[in-house]
């Protein structure tokens, strides 16, 4: 029997693999560019109504491509789409820079979850150019539509100490908006804002309530370097009822050095003021003993609610309760309004931990559960997951 010939010759083999070889080499480019065709782009944006994981992941594979599509996605009717959108923008990264105008104006978008987003997406972006994501958004904030310069000043918060000096010279914007939104960036930056001090002092006085708002939230987040606002933030106690809760709030927020003009404050004629005193030592807490025997007998006297005394030290106060009301029960001719009013804040203080329990753990949790029932359809998507705690809970 003579040797078994081959089916297919080594020359014919050799020409069908390169043939095979070569239709590959072809076709794998007309796949890929047929992916991201502009149609293709267009349905699965449609997609993202649902918050589609895969359609998502498409996109973002898409890089530039996508960039225009997404861009004009930004301002559709469906919030869902919107949202996705402006986050798919954020991981294409660099290649979507283009978009970076229309993302700035979604920084004043009313709805607070789009403005989380749209903030991460532009510092994505621009991440690995530090100096251009500043120069750009400070670059806006000179402006002449207002709307940009309030868009950048908002957008600047989420940048860091770097951008204080400009948002520093924003609060003395001719827009009162703008004044209010480099107040409130200052606020998100914190702590390392505390350069800007003296000009949100400053800011504590505007012609514009508004603007008196924002300044006292930047000098609580600023914290106990803003204790030089001290004086200030106490007048401002004696502003409309949301300044004065944003003042209380700062306050609170420097801390112990605030004690003493607070205690001051508890005497004060305004009764709003000796509320609004109360409140803030309360925020206060175990640093703000110095006060309780003053709010204890403004409570006595009905001017201030015993709520005032929950964040103080439960020890220190049974203790200064003892030796202070309870002693001038025994010893006084008192009414009985008196002793029921001693009761009820002997009964807050050994009631203390279950109400605190309950405002710090139990109640934040029954909201948290009821949230994750039925989170939004974009906390499907890692990206918007992580930017938006509150509505998309682990």
């Amino acid at each position: 029997m003579k040797g078994n010939k081959p089916l297919i010759s080594p020359i014919a083999l050799s020409l069908i693999s390169g043939l095979f070889l070569s239709i590959l080499s072809i076709s794998e480019p007309i796949t890929a560019q047929s992916s991201c065709s502009d149609k293709e782009i267009s349905d699965r944006i449609a997609l993202l109504s649902k918050a589609d994981p895969v359609a998502f992941d498409e996109l973002i594979k898409c890089k530039a491509k996508a960039v225009p599509a997404l861009t004009k996605a930004i301002n559709a009717p469906d919030e869902t789409i919107q949202i996705t959108a402006i986050a798919a923008l954020g991981e294409i990264g660099q290649d979507a820079a283009p978009a970076i105008l229309t993302l700035l104006k979604q920084t004043r978008n009313k709805n607070e979850d789009i403005r989380a987003v749209t903030w991460n997406t532009l510092i994505r972006i621009l991440e690995s150019d530090r100096a251009k994501l500043i120069s750009t958004a400070t670059f806006t904030l000179r402006s002449s539509d207002s709307g940009i310069r309030y868009s950048a000043a908002d957008a600047l918060g989420q940048i860091g100490n770097d951008v204080v000096p400009a948002l520093t010279i924003a609060l003395k914007d001719s827009d009162k908006n703008v004044r209010s939104s480099a107040a409130d960036a200052l606020g998100r930056i914190g702590k390392n804002a505390k350069d800007a001090v003296p000009a949100l002092i400053i800011a504590l006085k505007d012609d514009h309530q508004l603007v008196h708002y924002s300044a006292a939230y930047a000098l609580g987040r600023i914290g106990k370097d803003a204790k030089d606002a001290v004086p200030a933030l106490i007048t401002a106690l004696k502003d409309d009822q949301y300044v004065r809760s944003s003042a209380a709030d700062a306050l609170g927020g420097i801390g112990k050095d605030a004690v003493p003009a607070l205690i001051i404050a508890l005497k004060d004629s305004d009764k709003n003021v000796r509320s609004s005193a109360a409140d803030a030592l309360g925020r206060i807490g175990k640093d703000a003993k110095d006060a309780v025997p003053t709010l204890i007998n403004l409570i006595i006297d009905n001017d201030i609610r015993p709520e005032a005394l929950y964040s103080i030290s439960p020890d220190e106060l049974k203790k200064i309760v003892s030796a202070e009301i309870f002693r001038e029960i025994t010893l006084k001719n008192t009414s009985p309004q008196l002793r029921n009013i001693a009761r009820a804040i002997q009964k807050t203080l050994d009631n203390l931990s279950f109400i605190l329990g309950i405002s710090s753990s139990s109640l934040a949790q029954s909201t948290a559960n009821s949230i994750k029932k039925n989170p939004p359809l974009y906390c499907l998507i890692p990206f918007i997951n992580q930017t938006l705690p509150w509505k998309c809970p682990k």
